[in-house]
Parts: C-alpha cells; sequence; structure tokens
C-alpha cells in the first residue's frame, strides 16, 4: 500500500523551494494570477468580495490581486499552520474582516456554515483523488452564493494522459528545466508531485463541475501542465 505523504510538508520543509518556483514562474503563477485578476477586479466592481480562499498557503498572490479591490471578506483554508501564520499577515493589507481555518479542505468545507461569493483555489484540489474531486466540487456550489464566480487554478493532465505518464513528463521537465533548483531540491519537489499530486484532465474539471452545477465560464490554457478554469453559479 502506498504511503501518501502530507501535502503541507513541501510547506513546512521545503518553503524557500516554493519560492523559487514561484518566482522563476515554473508553474506560470505569474500568467496565472494576470488571468484570476482580470476576472477578480470585474466582479468587485459590482460588488464587495467575500472570498473563500481554498489552500490559501501564504496568500501573498492572491493578497496583492486583492488589495487594491473592494473585499469585505476573506477566509482561508489550509493543512499548514505556517503557512496561515504568513497568510495572516499578508491579507491584513487588504483591510478585509479574516478568518483562518487549518485541517483538510475536503472536511472544512463540509463544516462551512457561510456563504461566500468568491471562491478561489490555486494548485490545492489536484491533492484530491477523484471521486473526493467530485465530492469537494459539490460542496464547494453549496457554499458559494447565486451569481457566485469560482476560480480553479490547477495543474492538469494531457487528453488521454495517465497519472504515470503526467509524473514522467513532469519529472522530465523538472530535471531537465528548472535550473534554479539544486539536485536535492529538485528530488524533494518531486518526492511531493509521485506521492501527493492526482491530477486530471481540464475536460474532466469542467465535467465534475458542470455536474456539481457550475456554469463554466472560461478555460485558461496557459501551457500544457498549467491552467485556469473560470465557473460561475446562476
Amino acid at each position: 500500500m502506498q504511503v501518501i505523504e502530507d501535502p503541507s510538508r513541501i510547506f513546512i520543509n521545503s518553503w524557500n523551494i516554493y519560492q523559487k518556483v514561484i518566482q522563476a514562474n515554473y508553474m506560470k503563477h505569474r500568467d496565472l494570477g494576470i488571468y484570476s485578476q482580470k476576472y477578480l477586479k470585474d466582479f468587485a466592481s459590482h460588488q464587495a468580495l467575500r472570498v473563500l480562499d481554498i489552500g490559501c498557503g501564504d496568500a501573498k498572490q492572491l493578497s496583492a490581486q486583492l488589495s487594491s479591490l473592494n473585499v469585505a471578506s476573506y477566509t482561508g483554508y489550509d493543512l499548514s499552520e505556517d503557512a496561515v501564520s504568513l497568510a495572516k499577515q499578508n491579507m491584513s493589507k487588504t483591510g478585509a474582516d479574516l478568518i483562518f481555518r487549518i485541517g483538510k479542505m475536503e472536511e472544512l468545507i463540509k463544516e462551512e456554515t457561510t456563504t461566500y461569493n468568491v471562491i478561489y483555489s490555486s494548485f490545492a484540489i489536484h491533492h484530491l483523488q477523484e471521486e473526493a474531486k467530485k465530492i469537494f466540487l459539490k460542496d464547494c456550489f453549496k457554499v458559494l452564493e447565486k451569481g457566485g464566480l469560482f476560480i480553479l487554478i490547477d495543474v492538469k493532465r494531457a487528453s488521454g494522459q495517465t497519472r504515470e505518464a503526467y509524473n514522467d513528463s513532469y519529472v522530465e521537465w523538472i530535471n531537465r528545466d528548472w535550473s534554479l533548483l539544486t539536485v536535492d531540491e529538485k528530488k524533494t519537489v518531486v518526492s511531493h508531485l509521485t506521492t501527493c499530486d492526482f491530477p486530471v484532465e481540464t475536460s474532466m474539471y469542467i465535467q465534475y463541475a458542470e455536474s456539481a452545477g457550475f456554469i463554466l465560464e472560461d478555460d485558461v490554457d496557459i501551457d500544457p501542465r498549467h491552467g485556469l478554469i473560470i465557473f460561475r453559479k446562476d
């Protein structure tokens, strides 16, 4: 039986590595942020944002996007207390009412008693396996208000690609092109990827979300491995 690594460990043990990945834009954080900012800005021009951030990490990128917008409240979910500590500092700049919950996103969403007009999740839901993704998206639908926006950023498999083939391709790419990381740092990222990540094709994400009740607004194909999907609840 395969032992699944706790996804929070990559944050606790390897924060500097993750910062290198973001700064180098290997996973297209910068490009994805530009697209999500466009939707957030447009939505905030009509109403104050009440945001649920699933897998918030340190919330550094999202806090920068929200800092100039009308944000009434922000709730962040994450497994890591260390991440949440940093997220509190970063999100304080927005002036929004802040709530943070530490735990598994699939459990926290079921306990949620508040509704939101924006759900945002960046590189988190791929940690759930297939059936858990389907259930999780249904739970997201329940806490999103009518007319609300769901921004989903994540890794993705190519059409017809198996998880094993995806892993092989991604690992090859890391070893070949992630030149800012040391050999040991690459090994740490690969270990996390091969034990914690369960990506699906974009078409499957869309299928799961539409089955839950969401309406597809946009599918942004940044590159073959990373993408952004915008859903609405009407």
